[in-house]
């Protein structure tokens, strides 16, 4: 499996848990999520990434629960994929090709195109140096065509955006003086800023992932997240002209 991180859509019951994957192969896929359903258990679920990957439904059998580690890996459910035709299995591989660990960094940007600019909204002084460490290795030494720009607040990150076109936000929950569910919401009421796409982290658990997801983010990553694959997973669907 390579390691990746899209956003899951898993329905369960009449609900739609929104998580995020933590690994994918051709034939599995591991999702990080608390649901208890038991081996064997049948699931239907959701990959795709906020403004790079659209929408993509899938169905599936429960393999093995992997409990979380207690060093930043959560509790994830193994799921065999169910392909019903050759063009879901098709597309799963698909997928997997654009993120597997060789060859995705070859290819240099052409001289007119523009990186993909990405702004993290945090003010943990910590958090950013390991974003800018990320940013260095992972992109820029591999010629990858993206970029970053920090904000240590919501007003500052709101500046910002006015004056920059981003494509994708990283909005953690905690910020000062306002929370980024805040700024979210504030995004989401703008003409031009609702169709951001939104990444939000956070520390805070089921409060702060229900409070951004309800203000619009689309996808909620738990603190600490394993920073090497969310750069690589953007470096990778960037990489790509189809994306």
């Amino acid at each position: 499996m390579c390691r990746v991180v899209l956003r899951a859509e898993i329905e369960s019951g009449s609900e739609r848990v929104v998580t995020n994957t933590t690994a994918l192969s051709e034939s599995a896929v591991l999702l990080a999520t608390d649901l208890r359903s038991p081996i064997g258990a049948e699931v239907r679920f959701q990959l795709s990434f906020p403004g790079l990957l659209e929408p993509r439904s899938y169905e599936g059998r429960v393999l093995q629960v992997h409990s979380a580690d207690g060093h930043g890996f959560a509790r994830v459910l193994e799921v065999g994929f169910s392909f019903r035709d050759d063009e879901e299995r098709r597309s799963v591989g698909d997928i997997v090709e654009r993120v597997r660990e060789s060859g995705v960094f070859r290819a240099a940007p052409h001289a007119d195109h523009r990186a993909y600019k990405v702004l993290l909204v945090e003010d943990n002084q910590l958090i950013r140096d390991m974003f800018a460490y990320g940013v260095d290795k992972y992109f820029r030494k591999n010629a990858a065509t993206v970029s970053v720009d920090f904000a240590d607040d919501a007003e500052g990150a709101w500046e910002m955006l006015q004056g920059t076109t981003y494509d994708l936000a990283i909005v953690d929950y905690f910020l000062p003086a306002s929370t980024g569910a805040q700024l979210v919401a504030r995004m989401r009421r703008d003409e031009a800023l609702h169709s951001v796409p939104v990444v939000a982290i956070s520390v805070g658990g089921a409060t702060a992932r229900e409070a951004l997801l309800e203000a619009g983010a689309d996808l909620f990553l738990d603190k600490p997240i394993v920073l090497r694959d969310l750069f690589t997973t953007l470096a990778r669907l960037t990489s790509r002209d189809s994306a």
